[in-house]
């Protein structure tokens, strides 16, 4: 019944908002401007042209909201540019392979997090930065109203159709933006959700600015400082145990294990055995929800077993001949990691292929441009040799 109510609700909201698009169209005479405008190459490219003009406009609002609080901006893709800073330089790279289905993405430059005062002071800077840019999203939409509107009543909206169709692109790419910002569903958060998930959830904060600071310049030096923040982290994956299905908690065992990759520091007796008994007793596939970030860490965690000798290669094989068939089911990476796998626990010999595929996670297409992030995978890869 639940799901019936739910589906009248959505072909309700669907009707009522056709409604508004058409009357708001035709209100402000915009079938009458595509009637005049039969050039279709020409309205393709004014569509991408407000498309890019506004998601760049959405991605630079947050780096602004950033800036402007001292935080500096680190990554910016938008589409096919992708657009870093290496030291105190900008570089540009245009990458057709790495394309945002998002359609962008900004990081910040994290500085060091060594106390609970100056972690409340990112947070609050990180939040109100993903409430910003949206609302610049809204007002490009105003705008636009704005001026299309004064075109069309001073009689100029038929003489200046280029303009006049750019606008109205404008606000509905605005819109659909702003109204995207309130999407939750299992994997994707718009800026709406993420604020109040971001502002109430100190857990996944935490993870969320470790893993930042991975990306930022000065990054070795900035984890190795940041000792509140590690300790905070390690005080939660202790809880482990006591907190299963939290999959904020295998995120946080995932980036201490690449921190040890990276040579940061070394994991204790007590994650160590902490690990050793959630592969054992299988509690990764039985107790936590299926996800890309779930089977990547079950790998991770297979990985460094091994390089540590908590686990005889034999017992590791055996176990990973069944589990590996329920791991990353259809998603690109599954063919690195199935070959990754057979590379350090079998007899084989991918390291040239594996160190030219690389495709750890659907995010490497883009983060794989930091060097940390190439590198945890080289070490894993090199792991074999060193043994």
């Amino acid at each position: 019944m639940k799901k019936f109510c739910r589906y009248i609700l959505a072909l309700t909201i669907c009707i009522l908002f056709g409604i508004g698009i058409g009357t708001f169209m035709t209100e402000l005479e915009i079938d009458k401007l595509f009637e005049l405008r039969i050039d279709y190459v020409t309205i393709i490219g004014l569509f991408v042209l407000a498309m890019l003009f506004s998601i760049a406009l959405h991605e630079l609002s947050h780096a602004f909201y950033f800036g402007i609080n001292k935080v500096p901006l680190r990554f910016v893709a938008i589409f096919l540019f992708c657009f870093y800073k290496d030291n105190k330089k900008w570089k540009y790279i245009f990458y057709p392979n790495k394309i945002t289905l998002t359609g962008g993405i900004a990081i910040p430059d994290l500085p060091a997090i060594n106390s609970e005062s100056q972690f409340k002071k990112i947070r609050k800077i990180y939040s109100r930065a993903l409430l910003f840019a949206p609302i610049i999203s809204f007002v490009e939409a105003i705008v636009a109203v704005v001026a299309y509107s004064a075109l069309l009543f001073s009689g100029l909206s038929t003489k200046n159709t280029n303009v006049s169709v750019f606008l109205v692109f404008c606000i509905f790419v605005g819109l659909t933006i702003f109204f995207s910002s309130f999407l939750k569903t299992e994997n994707i958060y718009g800026d709406f959700p993420a604020y109040k998930l971001y502002k109430e959830n100190d857990k996944l904060t935490i993870l969320q600015f470790g893993q930042y600071l991975i990306f930022a310049n000065n990054w070795k030096q900035k984890i190795m400082d940041s000792d509140w923040l590690v300790d905070e982290i390690l005080q939660y994956v202790r809880k482990t145990n006591d907190e299963p299905g939290d999959s904020t908690n295998l995120g946080m065992l995932d980036w201490l294990i690449q921190m040890e990759y990276l040579g940061i520091f070394e994991l204790d007796d007590g994650i160590n055995g902490t690990l050793k008994s959630m592969f054992e007793e299988d509690k990764i596939l039985s107790e936590y929800p299926q996800s890309e970030e779930r089977d990547i860490f079950y790998y991770h965690m297979v990985y460094k077993l091994l390089k540590d000798g908590q686990v005889e290669k034999c017992v590791l094989q055996e176990i990973m001949n069944r589990s590996s068939k329920k791991l990353l089911k259809g998603m690109p990476s599954n063919e690195y990691y199935t070959k990754l796998t057979k590379h350090l626990l079998y007899d084989c010999d991918y390291a040239d292929w594996l160190n030219k595929n690389m495709n750890p996670s659907s995010s490497f297409t883009l983060l794989g441009l930091f060097e940390p992030v190439r590198e945890i995978e080289r070490r894993i890869i090199q792991q074999k040799e060193e043994k």
